[in-house]
């Protein structure tokens, strides 16, 4: 019972950490096809939403190797920078941490 509650949750967290990339690679497309359809996109913003879907996708891929790793047995242990760590995060959340200034000044 213990292990199958284990193995629930691990699997509730891979799935989320796999929503946010894929809701942006989603949307990155989605909003491609509108400013064609619009006639209201031209090529650089096509090439930077692009890029934006292939860099979601590969940490979708780094995440998923990730999950496959902590579950390796006789795994080594790497050092990890912390540094790394919170622009990778900043990276996933992005703008989503901005606080607009209009906010900051009215307080």
């Amino acid at each position: 019972m213990i292990a199958q509650s284990r193995h629930v949750a691990i699997g509730e967290m891979i799935a989320h950490q796999c929503r946010q990339p894929l809701t942006v690679i989603s949307m990155g497309a989605n909003n491609i096809f509108l400013g064609i359809e619009l006639q209201d996109i031209d090529d650089d913003d096509i090439k930077k939403r692009a890029k934006k879907i292939i860099d979601q996708t590969q940490h979708l891929s780094r995440t998923i190797d990730d999950f496959r790793d902590f579950f390796r047995p006789n795994k080594e242990i790497d050092e990890v920078r912390l540094e790394k760590v919170m622009e990778e995060a900043q990276k996933i959340i992005g703008k989503n941490l901005d606080i607009p200034t209009t906010r900051l000044k009215s307080r």
